[in-house]
């Protein structure tokens, strides 16, 4: 049972952490194209 609950706390922390660098790096993306039409997921995949 103590293996389940670290499994599940270290993977929230992982998903927490993941969540954060990918919208620090969109808004800091989006914050640099000042034009809002083209959308950050493509500009970031077309790179």
């Amino acid at each position: 049972m103590l293996r389940l609950i670290i499994a599940v706390v270290v993977g929230l922390a992982i998903a927490l952490a993941g969540a954060l660098l990918v919208t620090n790096l969109l808004s800091s993306h989006a914050s640099n194209n000042p034009s809002p039409n083209s959308s950050s997921a493509y500009d970031y995949g077309s790179r």
